[in-house]
Parts: C-alpha cells; sequence; structure tokens
C-alpha cells in the first residue's frame, strides 16, 4: 500500500492540476489507512479542480460519514444532483437516508 500512495504521490507531483490526480491520492491514502485529515484535503484539492464531478464529490461524501462529520456529509450529499454516474438512485437514497438516521 505504500507503493501505491508514493506513485500517487508523484502523479500528483506531476500532474497537479488535475482533479483525477488527487482523487486517486485520496484513494490510495484510504487504503493505506492514512490520516483522516489527510484523506480528505486530497479530496478537497481534487473538488476545487473539479467542483462539477460527481464521483469525486460522492466519494468525499461517504468519507466524511466513515470520519462522522454528518452535517458536511449531508451538504455534500445535497450536491450530488445529478446522481453520479456509477451510482443508482436507489444508492444515493441510501446514502442520504442514512444520514437523517445517525
Amino acid at each position: 500500500l505504500a507503493a501505491g500512495v508514493a506513485a500517487a504521490r508523484s502523479a500528483v507531483a506531476l500532474r497537479p492540476d488535475l482533479a483525477d490526480m488527487h482523487l486517486q491520492l485520496a484513494f490510495a491514502l484510504t487504503m493505506s489507512k492514512a490520516p483522516m485529515a489527510e484523506i480528505l484535503a486530497a479530496f478537497r484539492r481534487a473538488l476545487e479542480l473539479a467542483p462539477q464531478d460527481t464521483v469525486i464529490r460522492a466519494n468525499y461524501c461517504k468519507t466524511l460519514i466513515a470520519a462522522g462529520r454528518r452535517d458536511e456529509a449531508i451538504a455534500e450529499a445535497g450536491l450530488l444532483y445529478p446522481v453520479p454516474r456509477y451510482m443508482s438512485e436507489a444508492e444515493l437514497t441510501t446514502i442520504v437516508n442514512g444520514l437523517r438516521a445517525a
């Protein structure tokens, strides 16, 4: 997993202007169980570069839920329309309902 994080950091260093590089870094950090602040920072940078990308936003929302940051996750979930291309309407509804119940 450390090699994956190193590779993702190298990709970000080469192309810091690409949101997908920051997204891949966030995924690598998540898989390696890095500190949550570092994971969230990678997601936020990806969103700064591509604020309309629903894939990034949906994954950021899920990570906020995992971090126990319910209010922020609800706000982010409200920005997910249209539904991300990989997520069904039912899956999004499940996420939003889970947030309301938490």
